[in-house]
Order: structure tokens, then C-alpha cells, then sequence
């Protein structure tokens, strides 16, 4: 069943991400509101990977083929970029792992603004691994928030979250599949009231803020020097 409200004009989106757990959420807004249009997807150059070094499409460029759907893929947000999406005449950008920082110029584009999926229960993990390091660092929970997007990392009021619990036998590929299903519910529950500039954003407490850096492959060198169970969480963070 089509979620489409009304005989209200459809609101055209643009999409900004690089990576598969965004899939659910782009599937949702294609097959199940009408009332959307999306108008393009941005996402990062395509990648050298593999035997022979190949360049290769992501999943999200492949989803976007797939759906006809417009694709860009710029080596900077600049100038240039900027006036590309203002000629799209986009409404809103939602953005979820795209890996770069947009500048202000951007961000003022769309009418009714630039949200962010981010993978935490913010203002906890800000940054580049927060799935990861919620399981590497015992957290009970984790999940996903509906933010603003503001100059400063991941630090933009928040409409909503949905939460994921982390058992001890989650894995970081199974954190990953969860949340990325959350996106789906939460998505649900907040579009109508974006496309009527209606959310209310709540600002982070400043005093529950923490981060996370990018990971490398050292993370998953073994300290036993750990508990067995701060080991067990770094295994079940940094497989495969």
C-alpha cells in the first residue's frame, strides 16, 4: 500500500549516501510514497576494488540505475555542484553515510532543509564508526537518529530516534542490518511532518556528547592484556 498523503504536489528529494545500509530506507521512499519524488542520488566516485583493481560502482549507484533514478557522483561539494542542485529545484536532501562534509552554501539549498540518518543514539558516537564502536565499547543499545545538518560533525538538534538493542551475541554485521531496517519506522513516522516543515527538533546535551574515529585495520589486532569480555566485544565489533 502506497503511503501518499493527500492531492498535495509531490516534494522532490534528493538522496546523499555511500553505502548499502541505506538501501531499506531508499526502497521505502520509492515503493512506498508517492508523495516523494527522488529527484537524483549523490554518492561518491566509483572505486578501484578486487582482482585487477577495477573501478566499481557502489550499491547505492547500482539501486539508482536500477530505479532510473538521476546519479551524481562529484569529486568535491563545490561551487559547481551547488548550482548543479539548485537547477533540480530539490525540496529536501537527506543524506545517510555519504563521507564528505557539505559546506553551508550547500546545506541552504533545499526549502525545507538537509537531514542526516545518523547510525547512534546521538549525542553519543558522533563521527565515523559508530556502529562498530558501540559494540567494541559495550554499549546496550544503539540505533538511529533523524538530525539536522550542520557545519559542525554529527552535532545538529535531533527530530528522532529509533533504537536498536545490542545483545551479546550482536555482531557489528548484524548492528548494521538492524539499523539499517530502523531507518524504515522512523523515516515513517517523521516524513509527513518534513514536508510540512512541521518537526520538532530538540538540541543535544552538550554534557552526554562522546565520539568515534575512523577505524583501521589494527583495531582488530587482539590486546590480551583486555578482559575476556572487553576481547569478546572486539571481536564481535571488528569481523570480518
Amino acid at each position: 500500500m502506497s503511503e501518499a498523503t493527500g492531492h498535495s504536489p509531490k516534494k522532490k528529494l534528493l538522496f546523499m549516501g555511500s553505502d548499502p545500509i541505506a538501501l531499506p530506507a531508499l526502497e521505502f521512499l520509492k515503493s512506498q510514497r508517492q508523495d516523494l519524488e527522488i529527484c537524483g542520488i549523490v554518492t561518491q566516485p566509483d572505486r578501484r576494488s578486487g582482482r585487477g583493481m577495477k573501478l566499481r560502482a557502489n550499491a547505492i549507484k547500482n539501486w539508482a540505475i536500477e530505479k532510473e533514478i538521476p546519479v551524481l557522483q562529484p569529486a568535491k561539494v563545490d561551487g559547481e555542484f551547488c548550482n548543479t542542485i539548485r537547477e533540480m529545484m530539490c525540496d529536501m536532501v537527506l543524506v545517510m553515510a555519504y563521507g564528505k562534509i557539505l559546506p553551508q552554501t550547500f546545506l541552504d539549498i533545499p526549502s525545507l532543509g538537509t537531514l542526516n540518518l545518523h547510525a547512534s543514539i546521538l549525542p553519543k558516537l558522533r563521527g565515523a564508526s559508530p556502529i562498530h564502536s558501540a559494540i567494541a565499547t559495550g554499549e546496550k543499545q544503539s540505533g538511529v537518529s533523524l538530525m539536522e545538518v550542520v557545519k559542525k560533525m554529527d552535532a545538529g538538534a535531533v527530530a528522532d530516534q529509533e533504537c536498536v538493542p545490542i545483545l551479546k551475541s550482536t555482531t557489528s554485521l548484524d548492528l548494521i542490518s538492524k539499523i539499517a531496517e530502523a531507518c524504515v519506522p522512523l523515516l515513517r513516522r517523521n516524513l509527513d511532518l518534513w514536508r510540512k516543515g512541521m518537526l520538532d527538533f530538540k538540541p543535544q546535551n552538550k554534557d552526554e556528547v562522546s565520539y568515534c574515529r575512523i577505524i583501521t585495520k589494527a583495531d582488530a589486532q587482539m590486546d590480551f592484556r583486555l578482559t575476556a569480555e572487553q576481547l569478546h566485544q572486539r571481536i564481535r565489533a571488528f569481523q570480518p
